[in-house]
Parts: C-alpha cells; sequence; structure tokens
C-alpha cells in the first residue's frame, strides 16, 4: 500500500507557509519553491503569463520583468467577494489556482485530487466565509470534504507539540512567536488531574513590550534581551515546563539579539527555533484526523474550540440516550450535526449541554408549538446544529412531515444560543422529564420512493415501511418481499444487515410473518403495547389462508364504511372461489356482507342477489331477513311474496313489525335523517325522491370518512 501524504497550510493576510507530511516518517517538512528561500513563506499573488499562471515569488518576478498580469492581496479580494479580478476570473478562482500551483509544490505531486489524501488550514482569525471558499477551493482540486480540516493558530501549535516524544508536552509548554506585527506569548498546559488529556492553551500579547523595531540598535537589543530574559524566568518554573518553541523572524531573521536569554534558557530547557511550526503542526494535525491516532482522545480548550459538549435526548429501542451531537474541544467550523427523529406525542425537544470537569448539566428545551399537530408518530424532524463562532451556535428543526402520509409544512424553527449563557446555566439540580418521546429514525430517507403497485404508495424510509406493515399485514403475500424491496432496503436506505437477514428468511423460505417481524424489529417505530398487539396479530394471521386474510380485510373496510374498498376484496374473493378449498359456509358469508355493503348503498335489487346466494349456501333465518327487507325496500313484491315462504307466517309478521319501529326510530335521529327520508320515498314509489336523498347520505358518508383519512 501507498503510504499516506497529507499537507497543512498556515495561511496569513498576505502569504502562506505549506508542508507536507509523509507516513511514517519522524517530521513534516515545509515547502520552500526556491532553493535560497529559508523562512518557507509564499507571497498570496497570482500571475497570468504566456507560458501559464505563476504564484508567490515567481509572480513578483514575472510583475518585475513584466512579462505577466499579477494579482496582489489575493486573501483581502477573497473577503471582499470580487467577482471580476483578471480576465473574468473571480477572487475565489484565481485562489483556486494559487492553491493548486502550491500545492504541485510538494515533491511527487501532480496530480492533487489522488496524491494528498488530506489538508488542513491554519489560519490567524477565526473567519467562516474564507474557510467556506477555502474548502470549496480544495474540493475542486479533488480533496475530499471528510478530508479538509480547519484549526486556529494555536490549534495547530498543541498539535505539533502532541506530535514530539511525551517527555516534551508531559508538562507546560512555551511558544514565543514573534514578528513584524507581534510578540505573543502562548503556553500550553495539561490538566494532569482530568481522566482524559485536556489542553488549555493561554495567549498573552506583549507586542508593546517587544516591538519588532527595538532590535535596530544595539543598546534596543540588549534592552529586550533583559526583558525577555525576566519574562522567562517568571514562566519557566511555576508551574514547570518540559519545552519551548520560538517562532518567527524575530527569532530566526534578526541579529543575534537574545544573548543571555538563549544561554539561560538552553541551560535549562530543550528549546526549538524556526519559521514553520503553525504549517507543519497543520499538516502533522492532518494525518492524525485521517489516521485517528492522538486527537481523538484530546479536548482542546483554546482559541476558536468550543468549550461545551452538547447532546439531545432520545430513545431507541425503548431506551432512553443522550445522543452526543458536538464534543468539547472541536473547532467551531467543524462542530455541527444532523440527526432526523420521530415526534412520540412530545412538544420539546431536550438538548443537555456538559463540561469536561464541571458538575451538572444544563437541559436546554426547544418548543415545537409551530409544528402542526398530526397523530404520534406522524412528524419526522430534522434537527441541526452548527456554529457561526466558537460563541455562537445554531440550532434548527425542521418539519419533515412523513412521506406520503402527512406532507412537511415546511415549518423551520431556529434559535441562536450563547455558548456563555449555556456555560452559566449548568447547574446540578435537574429538570423534571419532558413528556412524550423523540424517536431516532431507523433509517435515512431516501430520495428516490420504493412504490407498492397495489397501494399506489411510495414509501421513502424504514420507519414508513414499519408503519405500512402495521397497517396492512393481513392484505400481504410472501411476494411483497421481493428482490426490489431487498434492494431499496439495501441500497437506498443503507440498511445492508437488514436486507442480509430479509434474503437469508427468504431462503429458507420463512413465513411471512417472521419477515415482517424481521423488518418490525429493526426500528423502534413500533415498541411497547403496540409491538405486543402487532405480534399477536402477525401470530393470528400466520395461521390464515389468503382467503381468510382477504375477508378479514374485506370485513374491516366493510365495518369502516369503505365501500368501494370492502368491495374489492371481496370480488377477489369470488375470483378465487372455484379453486378455494375454504368451506361453502365461508363464501356464504362473503355473499352475505356483500349484500350487506349492497344495502348500505341503497342498491337493494343488487343486494338481494348476492343475499339470495348467501342463503344458498347458508338456509340461515338472519340471512333471509335481510334478503326480505331489501326486496320489499325494492319493490319486489313478486320475489318477496316467494322468498317469505320459506319461514313461518309468523315470523314474517314480527319482523315488518321490527322495520316499521326502526324506520320510525331512524326519522327521529338526525343522524340517520337522510337514510330513513331515503328509505321512505322508496317504499312509497317516489324513485326520483329516493335517489336525492340516497346520493346525498352517500356523500355525507364519503365527507366523513376522507376527513377521518385526512386526520
Amino acid at each position: 500500500m501507498e503510504k499516506k501524504l497529507v499537507a497543512g497550510y498556515d495561511i496569513q493576510k498576505n502569504k502562506v507557509q505549506l508542508s507536507f507530511y509523509i507516513e511514517d516518517r519522524e517530521d513534516a517538512e515545509s515547502v520552500s519553491p526556491l532553493a535560497s528561500q529559508i523562512d518557507y513563506e509564499i507571497p498570496c499573488l497570482v500571475a497570468k503569463t504566456e507560458q501559464g499562471w505563476v504564484v508567490g515569488e515567481e509572480a513578483l518576478t514575472a510583475q518585475f520583468e513584466q512579462t505577466g498580469i499579477v494579482v496582489d492581496q489575493l486573501i483581502l479580494r477573497v473577503l471582499h467577494q470580487e467577482m471580476e479580478v483578471l480576465d473574468g476570473y473571480s477572487a475565489e478562482e484565481l485562489l483556486e489556482i494559487f492553491l493548486r500551483e502550491t500545492l504541485l509544490f510538494i515533491p511527487g505531486v501532480e496530480m492533487i485530487g489522488r496524491e494528498v489524501d488530506a489538508v488542513a488550514i491554519s489560519l490567524w482569525e477565526q473567519n467562516g466565509l474564507l474557510l467556506d471558499v477555502l474548502f470549496r477551493c480544495l474540493m475542486r482540486l479533488g480533496i475530499k470534504e471528510n478530508c479538509i480540516f480547519a484549526m486556529s493558530e494555536q490549534e495547530s501549535a498543541a498539535c505539533y507539540a502532541l506530535s514530539r516524544p511525551k517527555e516534551l508536552w508531559k508538562q507546560d509548554v512555551l511558544f514565543f512567536d514573534f514578528s513584524q506585527e507581534h510578540f505573543i506569548m502562548k503556553k500550553l498546559h495539561r490538566n494532569q488531574k482530568a481522566e482524559k488529556i485536556i489542553l488549555e492553551m493561554e495567549e498573552i500579547d506583549y507586542s508593546e513590550l517587544f516591538p519588532i523595531s527595538l532590535l535596530e540598535s544595539e543598546e534596543g537589543r540588549q534592552q529586550a534581551d533583559q526583558s525577555f530574559l525576566e519574562l522567562l524566568m517568571q514562566q519557566i518554573v511555576r508551574p514547570p515546563v518540559s519545552c519551548v518553541y520560538l517562532i518567527g523572524e524575530g527569532f530566526c531573521q534578526k541579529e543575534n539579539w537574545a544573548v543571555r536569554t538563549f544561554k539561560y534558557l538552553c541551560s535549562r530547557k530543550r528549546v526549538f527555533l524556526g519559521m514553520n511550526l503553525y504549517t507543519k503542526g497543520a499538516s502533522l494535525s492532518a494525518f492524525d484526523h485521517i489516521t485517528g491516532r492522538l486527537m481523538d482522545s484530546v479536548t482542546m480548550r483554546m482559541k476558536g474550540c468550543i468549550s461545551v459538549s452538547i447532546g439531545i435526548c432520545v430513545f431507541y429501542r425503548e431506551e432512553k440516550k443522550l445522543l452526543n451531537l458536538v464534543k468539547e474541544g472541536k473547532y467551531w467550523y467543524h462542530a455541527k450535526a444532523q440527526i432526523e427523529g420521530i415526534l412520540d406525542e412530545i412538544t420539546e425537544l431536550s438538548f443537555v449541554i456538559t463540561r469536561q470537569g464541571v458538575l451538572g448539566k444544563l437541559e436546554y428545551r426547544l418548543p415545537l408549538s409551530e409544528f402542526p399537530y398530526r397523530e404520534p408518530r406522524m412528524t419526522r424532524v430534522e434537527v441541526s446544529l452548527s456554529f457561526l463562532s466558537e460563541e455562537e451556535a445554531i440550532l434548527q428543526a425542521t418539519d419533515l412531515g412523513f412521506g406520503q402520509y402527512a406532507e412537511s409544512s415546511g415549518t423551520v424553527i431556529q434559535k441562536k444560543l450563547k455558548v456563555e449563557e449555556l456555560l452559566s446555566g449548568i447547574v446540578e439540580k435537574e429538570e423534571p422529564e419532558a413528556t412524550g418521546r423523540f424517536l431516532l429514525c431507523g433509517s435515512k430517507r431516501s430520495r428516490y420512493p420504493f412504490e407498492i403497485e397495489e397501494s399506489r404508495q411510495a414509501l421513502y424510509s424504514i420507519d414508513e415501511l414499519c408503519y405500512f406493515l402495521y397497517h396492512n399485514n393481513y392484505l400481504l403475500e410472501e411476494t411483497f418481499f421481493s428482490q426490489k424491496l431487498m434492494d431499496f432496503i439495501r441500497n437506498n436506505l443503507e440498511m445492508n444487515l437488514l436486507a442480509d437477514k430479509l434474503e437469508y428468511a427468504k431462503k429458507k423460505k420463512a413465513p411471512l410473518g417472521e419477515l415482517i417481524t424481521i423488518v418490525m424489529e429493526s426500528t423502534g417505530y413500533y415498541r411497547g403495547v403496540e409491538w405486543k398487539r402487532m405480534k399477536e396479530k402477525l401470530a393470528y394471521f400466520g395461521t390464515q389462508s389468503r382467503e381468510e386474510r382477504l375477508k378479514l380485510l374485506g370485513d374491516m373496510y366493510l365495518t369502516e364504511r369503505q365501500y368501494v374498498q370492502a368491495r374489492n376484496q371481496y370480488q377477489l374473493l369470488l375470483k378465487l372461489e372455484a379453486a378455494s378449498g375454504e368451506s361453502r359456509e365461508f363464501f356464504g358469508m362473503v355473499y352475505h356482507n356483500i349484500g350487506v355493503l349492497y344495502m348500505e348503498l341503497f342498491y337493494f335489487e343488487e343486494a338481494s342477489e348476492f343475499l339470495k346466494q348467501a342463503y344458498e349456501y347458508m338456509p340461515q333465518d338472519e340471512i333471509l331477513k335481510k334478503l326480505l327487507l331489501t326486496l320489499q325496500m325494492a319493490g319486489m313484491e313478486v320475489d318477496y311474496t316467494e322468498w317469505k315462504k320459506k319461514t313461518k307466517k309468523e315470523q314474517v309478521i314480527q319482523w315488518e313489525r321490527e322495520w316499521q319501529k326502526q324506520e320510525e326510530e331512524a326519522i327521529q335521529d338526525d343522524r340517520n335523517y337522510l337514510a330513513a327520508e331515503a328509505l321512505s320515498c322508496r317504499r312509497q314509489g317516489k324513485l326520483g325522491q329516493f335517489e336525492e336523498y340516497a346520493k346525498k347520505q352517500l356523500q355525507e358518508w364519503m365527507e366523513e370518512y376522507r376527513y377521518e383519512m385526512e386526520g
């Protein structure tokens, strides 16, 4: 296998430094485009010449020799978002060219996207706009987004220190950064009491005490030497210091001015002198990020890193869990998370804020009152957390609906959180738990749905599939679990383990109930009482034939006045009658139920035909009673006279009295007014009025059904 190669940038306002690290080497190396260059600085310049694009010192040469058009202040132009800079190129496009040409300075690199595995960027200040541009440029050059990392100078300095042998960072580490602009001391401290490695960085600006102009005279150099010696003597004793890093041109390029200080320092501590610590630290950090060697176990408390951990309370398979969204010590630009969950009788989301070494926690609750009301588990929510800086976060909840069952309202709830305020709110006392549950989604949402041809339904997630199975298990056949469904689960939902289990179960010819159970147990959408009821139904339906399941489904539709669906199931059953092994009594009940269906629709002639067939299969008085009623309502006097002979005269008289009484009660009941009027008109032979009332009654029932379905 080829060894990994990573790169690290130290980006300043007008210049950059670039280093690279190859796996198994002792240290990172910095790029110096010119053999005579020892400060490794590459000016942020790009020039277009007849030979092509050039950057850095070559761009300066092209400007001096007037052989190309030079663009300077490249970083500033990017921050100003200049769109027309040179020959139609925007500032961002020119920065991409600059990055491409500098990465090609790395020995052996010819194709960036194939040969550079990761890139880290150390910035002199925290600027989200500049980082966005840098990330886009590097991604267009072929670097994957999850292989690009950002950090502050403090973090890159700490990363370099931690890459050295442990004895060099077991105690505090000092960094002195001396440039034309500043003299800054950074002190890296390891919290020895913490179980995990916690690194804190203190930074003090001594620029007024050490202006670089002080080194222009002998008197000034002596003064600076004495002041630096006094500062060091204060810092390296308590707490003890492992080593000292001296960074920048003030130490490396100016005349040797700190004679006494260096003599004192080198006799007591390990000292490292160089211009390129930040860029080397960045490249070593990039390698650690993609290999996960050390930094995963370290918490950074320094500039640019967030100072709290934020988690969200979720339920997964009946168990309450705290799902960590962002970890304390993460660089703010990378501190982001996005999850999806389902609301189960919950009106607010609960977030927990903690900090290592601090007792107690803060529970922050985000109200969801702006979301539309839906039945439990019919609202999928996307929760996202991101940071605008190390001090300010954006928390957002978006209503995603529930596939075709509940369309998204588009509602977005967004809150800005100040980290300082969250820290001040951490207390030991816990608030009462919020009611309801936020269920972690069982799978991602597919961009393209799985379409069920029979019901014309489209499913986008495993949770929607569970909902469908729960409400339609009595309708399904083993063929529902087709290879097409397996592929959807594997490729679209990315649930390889579930697809493997289903394919294995299909291969061993598992019953339908087992296949449904495998899917239902892959997620926590149904649990507790509902899951117990579901398993009982599966056990029951598993013993039923196809004909019995179809009848049960038709009976359910009939009870719920879903007449079209009920008729479809019964008609399908009748097509199976000739080849079925079910008894005459079974199909007699099917004919009976179709007759009842048509009775409720006022189609009495049609109802009578099915009830006649039912009576032939099952000669029972209850069926005969319904048949005589339909014949009477249809005005079929001849048939009525003939069929009433099949029972005693006294029985018919009793039924007729019951019908009369029921009609009178129905007229008095406002809920049955339309149906009663329709029956009365039909009995009187007023067929026109009968049809009018019947249509109104049917319309009312359909509206009730539609309302129930939408609810």
